[in-house]
């Protein structure tokens, strides 16, 4: 995947409590490269599901206050795991997230 700049994420899908607080569950909506309209709930579900359990494990870093989804599950040549793609945005600031992998 190359890296496009998020330029939206959606609004909360859900809100995870973890280990260093309240982390909000959200979609990129745009990037400079593509648009993402919709997220199917069973999709957002089972994203939530992931969040929640990254954020309880103490993985996220307590300034995450947004993870926003950019890939469904997949694998890549560097990333074998099956894994979300995800935008993790630090104290509200877009400009300050970083892209992780949540398996």
């Amino acid at each position: 995947m190359s890296v496009n700049t998020i330029k939206s994420v959606s609004q909360a899908i859900a809100t995870v409590v973890g280990k260093y607080g309240t982390v909000t569950v959200a979609y990129v909506q745009e990037t400079d490269a593509w648009r993402r309209t919709f997220l199917s709930s069973k999709a957002a579900a089972e994203f939530t599901a992931a969040v929640e359990k990254e954020a309880k494990s103490g993985a996220l870093s307590p300034d995450v206050t947004t993870v926003a989804l950019i890939e469904t599950p997949h694998e890549s040549d560097k990333d074998a795991r099956t894994h979300w793609t995800a935008f993790a945005v630090k104290n509200n600031d877009l400009n300050q997230g970083t892209t992780r992998h949540i398996v």
